[in-house]
């Protein structure tokens, strides 16, 4: 080392403008010539601060040594480069500037090193003869610039967008190769920097880029959509978005344009609109049946009824204002606004009940654009035929209520001239008086009739019930609409509706009778009407409900006692019926929302609760409903349907808990929409947050740095390229920054041989896999430690015994006679001949130490007491009382838990603990007093015991070595010991059966973690 301190004192003398080197404005060294060692010979301040340093590491040092090439860095070439350019330095005698040389520097705290970019110049000293001496090597950080190139430039060629940079000229100053290779594909031309933008522009196009590019220099972004014919002869749009390019000044200097192929999502946006259209025409069908079904006619008006129906027709037709519409009824024609009649047409005839035969034809103008017929959708057909059931059941409802209107007319002539039989009969039966009517309804004149007994009119098969209504009548009970049949004197039999009333004064029965047909066809309309809305409840497993807003009323179907078991008769009519079914935790929210959307101008509803079934169980339902609205908007009734979904609900869950138990996440990656889906599994493995949004950018970056995530992108590869399922086992590295084993399985679905989408699992194989390893490196262990613990115990047995007797009484007759001479002596020894005798009296000292500390080692385990059941509070309050003295010097604090009993060997525990809290006092940190925390967990068999202090800590890489005998960590200066403590505390736990470990705390200090069976 000397040698080379003259060696460089000697070069820097001969050197000139040391000082001026001293004070050059930037990171600076001063090289020998002696390749390829090349020493450093002087070092300014501003090397010192770049590369962070001390002169006294670099000066005499060789400079590779000091700055050797990243060991990290599998492809780094900065040690090569920098040697060339110092040999041609040495060869030339000339300045040598080097490209931006990607350098790292190891950091001297973290022994890491430093990723850093350069600007290295170096340049040659000539003595005074000119003959080379040294070569100065003045570097630039340039870092920050390098890497930000280097990400602008990743991000440019990692994009599916084109991207080029035009300067006020026109012409191409850069573009990225994404541009470049669409260019090629379509115009089979190589683009190159320098050229005009107007020599790669189309002819036809040429006056509009030039315009474009004059605008965005005036500062004005803009985009336009450029549609592009292939040279194969395929369609391909673009879309281009042109910006002002600025300088660090803020000065446009150009243009930048991005370019993005836009072609499928186009086509997307196409078929997507197909598909609303489609969905918009169902609307439109549903809605024009809806509409129709709503029409309300109080009057009862059937010629008003299909006036409004014609017209409305056409709005469920996909083009409504070229569809036409007619209703024929009864002979009259209906017709849709401006109607015409074309050759294209659909058209239904449908037959009522009592209300006649209706035909419904629509037509299709085509303006005479369209060459080939017409055929309508299935839907469109189903529409018509629908409108007209719908219509015929109204007809049908008109006419019945027409009916009934022409019976109440009739009812009040009864003041005047009544149409119905009027007439009183008397207490033995028999017709006291009787109106004109009669004649109509049963043929008798009215005086045939009278003093006649009423029942030889009555049909013999309700003989037996009239007489009883009759007596009934007579008591004072008085009875409307009861029905028999008469006998006419025509022998014809008609059903008879009857109201009557018994009067007390006259003796009499006041009674209003008449012909029934009509009233038996309505109610068989209504009955009708009445089956065919139960069949539809019936075909269908939901139970379908009907609530009237205006009278609070639910009707349910026979799907409600099917799903939910309660009987429908049993249930209350109004809408309690069902809220009080609902789960007492969903009510609130369920109430709250159905009402809000009455309330509103919502038109559907829907909802996910838990409803009480009839054997107390809870059933998990889907329920939807559509509110009919008045004109004015106001909710008069809501038609629906409830699904108990608890199979579907609890099957979902019962495959979440499985994929959880077995820590399999799974995920989809849509190829063309570039959507990823994590499952909560799947986020969870990768310790990421709930509302983590993944993408296939963020995905890959989990996969572990090099050969995972090679492997990972080329198994995708070939799984979207060639359909190769895959199931591999990688590392990734969480969110947190944990590294875990994983099992990835991924598939594709191919469509029209193409990858649409990847379907896959990612399982959490972490601790299997380490347990694996674990279990083979002990297996291995096991085996070696196993033949050496033979050989070794008999060596450690013959060392006690050394240790014991014969190498201590020398040891004592060396330090006696020492200690006897420095005595005898002390006046004729000088400083250095006391020091001596210290030095030696020291050693023999601490040899006696470490014999005494192996001679305790080698008693470990081999005791002639036996094991026994040790309240370890006790053990721990005598270790502290021990060490009483240092814990009051030290002003330690010491928190103990509650301790166990144990069946363990006594002194040796004590011995644990002791070491264990006295290195805990020895290793405190910078004069802060000890805290000391001993606590204890249940761990299955094993109790698991840790001492907690707030020291100085211990490197992860002394995790292990601290374990070793004579391993000391510090010289004997800074702590004594002879470092035998925790290699006995390792084998008395080993002897017990437990293991020892040590962990650095995250505030500092250090924990040591062992473990006691505890049986």
């Amino acid at each position: 080392m000397s040698k080379i301190k003259k060696s460089i004192s000697s070069k820097l003398s001969a050197l000139k403008n040391v000082d001026l080197f001293q004070i050059i404005p930037a990171p600076c060294l001063i090289l020998d010539i002696d390749a390829p060692r090349f020493t450093i010979l002087d070092v300014n301040e501003f090397y010192l601060a770049a590369t962070g340093s001390k002169r006294v590491d670099l000066i005499g040092n060789a400079l590779f040594k000091v700055f050797p090439d990243n060991p990290d860095d599998m492809i780094t070439d900065g040690v090569a480069n920098l040697k060339r350019s110092l040999n041609t330095v040495i060869e030339s005698g000339l300045l040598h500037q080097m490209k931006i040389q990607k350098y790292d520097i190891p950091d001297v705290n973290s022994k890491r090193f430093i990723t850093k970019f350069w600007q290295p110049i170096n340049t040659p000293i000539f003595d005074q003869n000119g003959q080379l001496i040294a070569i100065i090597h003045k570097v630039l950080d340039v870092t920050e610039v390098a890497l930000k190139n280097e990400y602008i430039n990743l991000m440019l060629e990692n994009t599916d967008e084109g991207f080029l940079l035009i300067d006020l000229n026109l012409k191409l100053t850069g573009f990225n190769t994404k541009f470049a290779h669409d260019y090629k594909d379509a115009f089979g031309i190589d683009i190159e920097i320098g050229k005009s933008i107007l020599d790669y522009a189309q002819t036809s196009r040429k006056d509009v880029v030039r315009q474009i590019y004059q605008e965005v220099f005036k500062g004005k972004a803009s985009s336009n959509i450029l549609p592009m014919t292939y040279s194969d002869g395929t369609q391909r749009t673009f879309e281009l978005h042109y910006k002002p390019a600025r300088d660090f000044q803020d000065v446009i200097s150009g243009a930048f344009v991005s370019i993005n192929e836009i072609t499928d999502q186009l086509k997307f946006e196409k078929d997507r609109k197909e598909v609303l259209f489609n969905l918009q025409e169902r609307n439109k069908e549903i809605l024009c049946l809806y509409r129709i079904n709503n029409l309300h006619n109080k009057e009862f008006d059937i010629n008003q009824l299909l006036s409004d129906a014609v017209k409305l027709i056409p709005t469920g037709f996909v083009d409504e204002s070229r569809t036409h519409s007619r209703i024929t009824f009864n002979g009259h024609k209906y017709l849709s606004d401006n109607f015409k009649s074309t050759k294209h047409s659909l058209n239904v005839t449908k037959s009522g009940v009592s209300s006649g035969k209706i035909q419904i034809e629509v037509f299709f103008d085509d303006h005479d654009v369209i060459e080939s017929p017409i055929i309508f959708l299935d839907e469109e057909q189903t529409l018509i035929e629908s409108i007209a059931e719908n219509l015929t059941l109204k007809l049908d409802h008109i006419v019945s209520q027409k009916i009934i209107n022409q019976q109440n007319h009739q009812l009040q002539n009864i003041l005047n001239s009544s149409m119905d039989v009027i007439c009183t009969i008397d207490g033995d039966g028999k017709f006291a008086s009787i109106g004109n009517s009669c004649k109509e309804l049963w043929g008798y004149d009215s005086v045939e009739l009278v003093g006649k007994p009423f029942m030889e009119l009555v049909h013999p098969d309700d003989h037996e019930l009239t007489k009883k209504v009759a007596d009934e009548i007579m008591h004072g009970f008085s009875k409307t609409n009861f029905e028999n049949r008469y006998i006419r004197k025509d022998g014809l039999v008609i059903p008879v509706v009857w109201s009557a009333k018994w009067d007390f004064n006259d003796e009499l029965m006041y009674c209003i009778a008449r012909d029934a047909t009509e009233k038996q066809a309505v109610e068989k309309a209504i009955a009708d009407e009445k089956e065919r809305y139960e069949l539809v409840t019936k075909a269908t497993y939901d139970a379908i409900w009907d609530w009237d807003f205006q009278n609070d009323t639910v009707l349910w179907g026979d799907g409600f006692e099917r799903v939910f078991g309660h009987n429908i008769d049993s249930l209350v009519k109004d809408h309690t019926s069902w809220t009080r079914l609902i789960h007492p935790e969903d009510l609130d929210r369920v109430s709250k929302k159905i009402f809000s959307y009455i309330e509103g101008n919502e038109e559907f509803w829907k909802d996910d609760y838990r409803y009480l079934k009839s054997d107390g169980s809870y059933a998990k339902v889907n329920d939807n409903g559509l509110i009919v609205r008045d004109e004015s908007g106001k909710a008069i009734r809501m038609v629906g349907a409830m699904r108990d979904v608890t199979e579907r609900v609890e099957l979902e869950q019962l495959l979440e808990k499985m994929y959880r138990l077995a820590k399999i996440g799974v995920w989809e990656l849509d190829i063309e929409k570039n959507n990823l889906i994590w499952s909560d599994v799947t986020k969870e493995i990768h310790e990421v947050e709930p509302d983590f949004k993944p993408d296939l950018e963020n995905a890959i970056e989990f996969y572990k740095k090099g050969e995972f995530r090679e492997s990972i992108f080329k198994f995708v590869k070939k799984l979207i390229d060639n359909n190769e399922t895959f199931n591999e086992e990688f590392i990734i590295v969480t969110q947190k920054g944990n590294e875990k084993w994983v099992r990835v399985i991924g598939e594709a679905e191919f469509i029209g041989g193409k990858c649409k989408k990847i379907l896959g699992s990612t399982q959490d194989i972490h601790e299997s896999k380490l347990a694996a390893e674990k279990i083979k490196e002990l297996n291995r262990e096991l085996q070696v430690q196993t033949q050496k613990l033979t050989s070794s115990n008999k060596e450690l047995e013959q060392f006690a015994y050394i240790a014991s007797h014969d190498l201590q009484e020398p040891l004592r007759m060396v330090t006696s006679f020492l200690s006897q001479l420095e005595k005898r002596y002390d006046e004729f020894l000088d400083e250095k001949g006391k020091q001596y005798i210290y030095f030696a009296v020291d050693g023999a000292k601490r040899m006696r130490e470490i014999i005494l500390d192996l001679l305790e080692y080698s008693r470990v385990g081999r005791t002639d007491t036996d094991k026994t059941n040790t309240n370890l509070n006790v053990v721990v309050e005598n270790t502290i009382k021990l060490l009483a003295k240092s814990i009051q010097e030290k002003k330690a604090v010491i928190n103990v838990h509650i301790l166990p009993t144990l069946n363990v060997y006594p002194i040796a525990i004590q011995q644990v603990f002791q070491n264990l809290i006295s290195n805990a006092l020895k290793y405190q940190r910078d004069y802060t007093p000890p805290e000391i925390h001993i606590n204890v967990d249940k761990k299955d068999k094993f109790w698991e015991f840790s001492v907690t202090d707030n020291g100085i800590g211990i490197s992860t890489e002394y995790y292990d070595r601290i374990f070793v005998i004579f391993q000391r960590l510090h010289t004997k200066d800074e702590y004594s010991g002879t470092g035998m403590g925790l290699t006995i505390c390792k084998k008395v736990i080993e002897q017990h059966g437990g293991n020892i470990w040590v962990k650095n705390n995250e505030n500092g200090g250090s924990t040591f973690y062992f473990t006691l069976p505890s049986e």
